[in-house]
């Protein structure tokens, strides 16, 4: 079986967009390792951190499809 990421939007997903505390960043370490949960005790870094796949147009208007 073959799946395909896709945006909140319907569209091919084609960007893994970090986002912390509900914004997406362009800037700083590429990868965040370690639990990004919200079930976390102590989020990372005081952060809360998650990843979001999105397509282009959305990965560069910075929407997400809360």
């Amino acid at each position: 079986m073959q799946v395909e990421a896709r945006c909140w939007c319907g569209a091919r997903a084609t960007h893994n967009a970090r986002v912390v505390n509900g914004v997406i960043t362009y800037v700083g370490e590429t990868v965040v390792v370690g639990d990004t949960g919200e079930h976390s005790e102590q989020p990372l870094f005081g952060d809360t951190v998650r990843y979001e796949l999105l397509c282009r147009a959305h990965y560069r208007a910075g929407e997400l499809g809360n």
